[in-house]
Parts: C-alpha cells; sequence; structure tokens
C-alpha cells in the first residue's frame, strides 16, 4: 500500500496518508476551488462530510483537514486568515496547475 506524506505548513511534524485516499480529497478540493473562486473552511468540511468517497473515513474532517494543511504547505492553495476571528479561513488556489500535472502522473 502507497502513503504520502503529508506536511504541515504549521510545524514540522508529518503524517502518513493513503495515496489513493489523499488523492481522492485533493482533487475534490481543487475541483471544488475551480468552481468557486474561494471557500470558506467550515463550508468545505461540511461539503466534504457528504461525499460517497469520504464515507470510507473514519473521521473525514480530520482527512480534509490534514491535505487542506498539504496543500498551503506545498503553495497549491494560499488560506487567509481573517485578523478579528483566526478560526475563520477563506481558501483560494494559488499555483495548482503544476501540482495538478503532477497528480494527473501519479493517478
Amino acid at each position: 500500500m502507497k502513503m504520502k506524506v503529508i506536511l504541515n505548513p504549521h510545524s514540522r511534524g508529518t503524517e502518513k496518508m493513503k495515496n489513493d485516499t489523499y488523492l481522492k480529497i485533493t482533487a475534490f478540493i481543487i475541483d471544488l476551488l475551480k468552481m468557486e473562486k474561494e471557500i470558506v473552511l467550515l463550508d468545505l468540511l461540511q461539503r466534504a462530510e457528504c461525499l460517497k468517497l469520504m464515507q470510507t473515513c473514519s473521521d473525514p474532517k480530520w482527512y480534509v483537514l490534514k491535505v487542506k494543511q498539504d496543500l498551503e504547505a506545498r503553495k497549491v492553495i494560499k488560506v487567509k486568515r481573517d485578523l478579528r476571528d483566526g478560526s475563520l479561513q477563506t481558501i483560494r488556489l494559488f499555483h495548482y496547475r503544476e501540482y495538478e500535472k503532477l497528480l494527473s502522473v501519479q493517478q
């Protein structure tokens, strides 16, 4: 079973996730952001919970959050935090085209 190393932009720690799970969640996030242009983190987590692919995960929000952090660390997405409310995060695509090519090769 192939594992993907998940980066965290806020710490040095890394975790591992099944490669196919990582690719599905990454494709979901990028496709959603292509349609919406930007999305609030809470909305992203709610939409991911409704997906059939996430029903196989024990904690879908955790998986989506970890992939979001990885994409942020790799500069595929940009996260803007509200200065007044630090928990409010708006996500938008940043340098995703190169990463999309890489993902298509891995699948």
